[in-house]
């Protein structure tokens, strides 16, 4: 009986020890996952208000602002989900 009761016991323990690691990493992972998605509407927003200002501009200069914005976008999302 003593032996059956440390057993459960001791199974009850190392299984709380497997799951608990698993709960704080997926709680983890959700604030990881919000804060890339804050960063990318970031990102998403700030190229959007370079491609507005680039409209005004002469032909040659928008084309160029436009391949700089896509570039800083670009560096930007890879950033964003380090």
């Amino acid at each position: 009986m003593k032996q059956m009761l440390t057993r459960m016991v001791l199974t009850l323990a190392l299984a709380l020890m497997v799951a608990a690691p698993a709960t704080l990493a997926s709680q983890t992972a959700v604030a990881v996952r919000r804060a890339d998605k804050a960063s990318v509407r970031m990102c998403n927003q700030t190229f959007r208000d370079a491609k507005r200002a680039a409209q005004g501009l002469p032909r040659r200069m928008r084309r160029i602002r436009m391949e700089e914005a896509r570039r800083e976008h670009k560096e930007c999302l890879r950033r964003a989900h380090r």
